[in-house]
């Protein structure tokens, strides 16, 4: 039987709050990394953002198709 705690009046579970802190570690990266980006923009240093979305293989090799076709 899970582990329950309670919170702001709801029992969660600790598989739910794993999870949720999973999330929210993920959004700290994200927020980093935005942040990080808007840094470097403001010093009028070059900066790329690639999204890769759900589907990594795919959007890698959309990646190599075009830096392919740039540089031939």
């Amino acid at each position: 039987m899970p582990h329950t705690t309670k919170t702001r009046g709801e029992k969660l579970t600790f598989y739910s709050l794993f999870a949720f802190s999973i999330f929210l570690f993920g959004v700290l990266k994200a927020t980093s990394a935005r942040g990080d980006f808007q840094v470097l923009a403001e010093q009028n240093r070059r900066t790329l953002r690639l999204h890769f979305g759900q589907n990594l293989p795919v959007g890698l090799e959309l990646l190599q198709t075009t830096v392919k076709q740039i540089l031939n």
